[in-house]
Parts: C-alpha cells; sequence; structure tokens
C-alpha cells in the first residue's frame, strides 16, 4: 500500500511521499487507527523539501495546517487531523528559517502528538482514535 501525507495550507494540498509508513488499527473499533506515523525524505539528498517561508503566507505558525493521509493509487482519502497555529514553532533564527515543530496534546480533538517539518526530513507521529480513519484494506 503506498500512503502519503498531505499538509494542506490555505487549501493547497502539498503531497509528501512517505519513505516510511505504520498505521495500527486499534482492534476494538474497526479500522480506526491506534497510531500513526510517517517519515518522508526528499526524493533527491541534494534537493532539500520546500518549506514555507518564515513569516510568509503559508507559515503554519501563522494559518496552522492540516494533515490527510491518502493512498494515491486508488484515490482515497483519509480523515484529516488540523494542525492549530497556536501549536507551531519556528526553528532557526529567525524562527521558522530551519523548519517547524508540532506539539500536540495526543488527545481526540488533537491526535498529532509531534510533526516536525525540516528541509532534510518530515516526521508525524499521531496516536488515539483521531489519528486517522483508515478504510477498509
Amino acid at each position: 500500500m503506498e500512503t502519503h501525507g498531505f499538509f494542506s495550507i490555505f487549501a493547497v494540498d502539498i503531497p509528501i511521499p512517505a519513505k516510511s509508513h505504520s498505521i495500527k488499527r486499534d482492534q476494538n473499533n474497526g479500522y480506526v487507527a491506534h497510531l500513526a506515523k510517517l517519515t518522508a525524505r526528499p526524493a533527491s539528498k541534494t534537493v532539500p523539501v520546500a518549506l514555507p517561508a518564515a513569516r510568509g503566507t503559508a507559515d503554519p505558525t501563522i494559518t496552522g495546517a492540516t494533515l490527510r493521509f491518502c493512498r494515491l493509487a486508488d484515490g482515497s482519502s483519509w480523515s484529516s487531523v488540523s494542525l492549530p497555529a497556536a501549536n507551531w514553532r519556528g526553528l532557526g533564527f529567525p524562527a521558522g528559517s530551519k523548519g517547524y515543530r508540532y506539539r500536540g496534546d495526543g488527545t481526540l480533538a488533537d491526535p498529532c502528538r509531534s510533526v516536525t517539518l525540516r528541509g532534510r526530513v518530515i516526521k508525524v507521529t499521531c496516536k488515539g482514535a483521531g489519528a486517522s480513519d483508515a478504510p477498509a484494506p
């Protein structure tokens, strides 16, 4: 199964192909994920992932972001996870020049505990019922 993560800023999807991913199903709740993890690296070692400009119109510390997992092979889209601006912080000096980090509560309303956006790696860890409503395999 080819899984991708999408980050949405201002309703613009930025597809991020996953280098590694895992979605562990909650045995008591059907296909609702208990844990969803995604790690993405750029296709080229010399060309980093394009990050939103610090203090620009797509800066997640200002606009927030939305994460959604999907399978491109069949066009299925899973539920979205909102990542509010208040939980983001810019990395580097000036803030955002080296990437961004999100810290969430790990609750149903805020299931993503950790999101890191950097030029060389993007990592996502979400836990609990709100992590992902994966479709039946």
